[in-house]
């Protein structure tokens, strides 16, 4: 047995995808169309610093923009003003990419993608080290030495925060009240690839990003060998990862390939499921691009 019934199944489910989603060192936020708040992770609140309770399911996007105007964020100007132009653009449900310089210097890049019958998803990425090797490199090689002081401090900052989210795995936020029907709908739009893989190495479930990241036609990836999907190449790369997995044991690791041309590099974790008398039955898989 799975577990004790379909709905604990399914809550189990949910909790380790809300995992899954924690762990991204990018923020994101799924809205409906009638801008109410569906879904969120946990690097969303720390990267806008936002407390905790604002973040529920059902709540106001003006929430959160009118936090923001009151504290500064958009600069000086009349806060109902600021909140009003702001929810009255987000009605139109338009793809963006915008990049916002915070109070605090830190500038975050916002990426919004609208979903199938209104509401939108957002991705939020701290870029502020990136834009600053940029403008290094326009100026003498001299500032090379800071440059990979930075970057080096940037990189033992990320392996920080993913071990602190390793640690707090075990507090994952309940998805009850989610359908299967609107994660599906969340797991197709993020750009990330969200799978799942029985312990005869057979992909029982793969979102669409799986499909498009090894260039296979939608939905082709359920039900075919890891092996068939992922080719000799990156296989051998994960082989005893898949293994260690199907052994009961969560594991984070990273890989290359070649894709359309170019040497490509992605972070995956795979979080095994057990059932209560310690079998393990599969495992899921989050992989995010990190070239």
């Amino acid at each position: 047995m799975l577990t004790d019934s379909p709905l604990a199944n399914l809550d189990q489910r949910y909790e380790m995808l809300q995992a899954g989603l924690d762990l991204l060192d990018q923020g994101i936020t799924v809205f409906d169309g009638e801008l109410r708040l569906v879904a969120w992770n946990r690097s969303f609140l720390e990267l806008l610093e936002f407390p905790e309770a604002m973040a529920y399911v059902g709540a106001p996007f003006e929430n959160f923009i009118r936090y923001n105007a009151r504290r500064g964020e958009y600069g000086p100007g009349d806060t109902d003003e600021q909140v009003r132009q702001r929810v009255e653009a987000a009605r139109d449900f338009v793809a963006h990419i915008t990049d916002r310089q915070r109070p605090n210097g830190r500038i975050l890049q916002l990426r919004g993608e609208p979903l199938p019958h209104k509401g939108f998803v957002t991705l939020y990425r701290d870029i502020t080290e990136q834009r600053y090797i940029e403008h290094l490199t326009e100026h003498q090689n001299l500032q090379l030495e800071e440059r990979v002081r930075r970057r080096t401090a940037q990189l033992e900052n990320a392996n920080a925060n993913l071990r602190r989210a390793n640690e707090e795995n075990q507090r994952i936020a309940t998805a009850l009240g989610r359908s299967e029907a609107r994660l599906r709908l969340i797991n197709d739009t993020v750009p990330i690839l969200i799978g799942y893989v029985d312990k005869d190495e057979i992909y029982r479930y793969a979102n669409k990003g799986y499909s498009d990241w090894y260039g296979h036609p939608e939905g082709w990836v359920t039900d075919r060998g890891v092996l068939e999907v992922i080719g000799p190449h990156v296989y051998g790369q994960v082989r005893e990862s898949v293994r260690r997995a199907l052994s009961g044991q969560q594991v984070t690791y990273e890989y290359q390939m070649e894709r359309q041309g170019q040497t490509v590099h992605a972070r995956s974790t795979l979080v095994p499921e057990t059932t209560a008398e310690g079998e393990t039955l599969g495992f899921f898989v989050f992989s995010h691009d990190i070239t």
